[in-house]
């Protein structure tokens, strides 16, 4: 008996081994991929990308609702339908089968699925995924029912869809059937291709064929687009040179275009009332924001604008063009408000218009997600790599000492101080407050 007890203690040490082996070698390839700019970017054209259970799901606008762009790997789809709202979800597309881009398709049940090329074997669950990581997360998910409205679209065909354009382009390697899409001035990518300077392949642990998926980034070097949204960094600006750049291929017009006739789709007369901040931004320099009440930014200067002093910290409406702006360290990739025309909001004439201030975890909760000032107690910041101007800090409100991470500028010494940011919580509950853009204060004078 003592024999047959040992030799189970020596399996299971072996299991657990292999196990802790693969979740190292996983959490290895994982770590390698970018990661995400943000739980919800603004993009063109009313563009929204949120990140549901672990991938971008992306919102695009149409005539009688919206459309989606992969449905993300969470089974309710929470953080999709909160987005969503009560508009109607006409259609979701699919770039790939790959668990974390179909299974919140539970969550949307009787829903169009749009699919390109020899994708429904894998999103049935037909046929097992390529790349080791990738055939180890499926068996972990849950293959999702599929509706009987299934759509199969061949590789180059332009189909419209409740009013909104897109065109397939077929970029098999990555999963066979991996599928980019043309829409205005965007090419949603999948992992077909990863955003980022330059951009990247998806690890070969997850891929089919990453041979091939080399091979398929030629297909983008015909199209006309400046945005690339992936499916797991976010939104890249300018990246139609960051593509020729990364192929070594010299930039020739495009080809393959369904941007609005009018030649305006990348640029949009918008008028937005929010909260005007002028904030630090490194290296001795101001830059102008709109802080919109639902935590979303626009950058209306890199400069102070002199003009608009007396409007600091009040509420506003800005009208102007709306314009790509190129992402930075430790902020989304997000959207410029150029040549804006800046008015107080009527009745704030006598009126602060301040942020609320946050002082306890109480108050915290009741402004998860948006921009706040808080006041903190925060050690020296530590730079998220070598030379970084970023860096992570230890913090506590001052009101009940609950901890709070504060990811922002390096350099400032630990004191009491008020942050000026934007607050999030991970899955465990914990504070983060994302002061990228922040105007940090001395605790004196400040309510």
């Amino acid at each position: 008996m003592s024999r047959v007890r040992t030799v189970l203690l020596v399996l299971g040490a072996l299991v657990g081994v292999v196990a802790a082996g693969t979740l190292a070698a996983a959490a290895w390839v994982l770590l390698d991929m970018p990661g995400p700019q943000g739980e919800r970017l603004r993009g063109p054209h009313g563009l929204v990308g949120i990140q549901a259970g672990g991938s971008y799901s992306w919102v695009v606008p149409s005539d009688g609702g919206v459309l989606l762009i992969d449905a993300g790997q969470d089974p309710l789809a929470t953080a999709l339908r909160r987005e969503i709202g009560g508009r109607t979800v006409q259609a979701v597309v699919l770039t790939h089968g790959h668990a974390d881009h179909v299974a919140g398709l539970a969550g949307l049940p009787e829903v169009p699925v749009v699919l390109g090329p020899d994708q429904l074997p894998l999103v049935c669950g037909e046929r097992q995924p390529g790349g080791w990581l990738a055939g180890w997360l499926a068996a972990l998910t849950t293959v999702p029912a599929l509706p009987e409205d299934v759509r199969h679209v061949a590789d180059g065909d332009t189909v419209v869809l409740d009013g909104v354009t897109l065109r397939a382009v077929h970029m098999p390697g990555h999963t066979l059937g991996s599928t980019a899409w043309l829409w205005e001035d965007v090419a949603f990518t999948g992992d077909a291709l990863l955003g980022g300077r330059p951009p990247t392949l998806a690890p070969a642990a997850l891929s089919t064929d990453p041979a091939r998926a080399e091979e398929s980034l030629a297909a983008l070097l015909d199209l006309d687009f400046d945005w690339l949204a992936d499916g797991h960094s976010g939104l890249t600006t300018g990246a139609r040179s960051e593509v020729h750049l990364l192929l070594g291929e010299p930039p020739v017009p495009a080809k393959v275009s369904v941007r609005s006739s009018d030649g305006t789709a990348s640029v949009e007369d918008v008028r937005h009332e929010g909260l005007y901040q002028q904030a630090p931004a490194g290296c001795g320099r101001q830059e102008a924001l709109l802080v919109l009440d639902d935590g979303r930014q626009l950058l209306l200067s890199r400069d102070p604008i002199a003009a608009h002093r007396p409007l600091w910290g009040r509420r506003v409406v800005a009208a102007g063009r709306l314009e790509p702006l190129e992402p930075r360290p430790a902020r989304p990739a997000g959207l410029l408000l150029a040549d804006a025309e800046v008015t107080l909001v009527p009745g704030q004439e006598g009126g602060d218009g301040t942020l609320p201030v946050i002082r306890d975890a109480a108050s915290a909760a009741a402004w998860m997600g948006r921009w706040v000032r808080a006041e903190l107690s925060v050690d020296p910041a530590v730079p998220l790599a070598h030379g970084a101007a970023w860096g992570v800090s230890s913090a506590s409100l001052q009101g009940d000492g609950t901890a709070v991470r504060v990811i922002g500028p390096c350099g400032s010494s630990d004191a009491d101080r008020v942050v000026v940011g934007r607050l999030q919580s991970d899955p465990t509950g914990a504070i983060t407050l994302v002061a990228d853009v922040a105007c940090e204060l001395p605790m004196t004078g400040q309510e």
